[in-house]
């Protein structure tokens, strides 16, 4: 999956999201706004509702615009 930063993600429901300050799953799906990668890491940073916050690559899915 390649993204660059400020790409939407689709995040499912029951994946789990964390930070240092915060941890929990999904209830319902939820998009994010994708902030970086550390070089090949599994794990993603995002923005969720204002919050950064951290997800593993392989629960979210790119939202791309379909063209005509």
């Amino acid at each position: 999956m390649l993204l660059e930063q400020g790409d939407l993600l689709y995040i499912p429901q029951d994946v789990y999201l964390y930070s240092p300050e915060l941890k929990y799953t999904t209830t319902k799906p939820l998009v994010a706004l994708y902030l970086s990668n550390n070089n090949g890491s599994p794990v993603l940073q995002i923005l969720v509702d204002g919050v950064t916050m951290n997800v593993r690559k392989k629960h979210v899915y790119p939202l791309k615009e379909e063209l005509c």
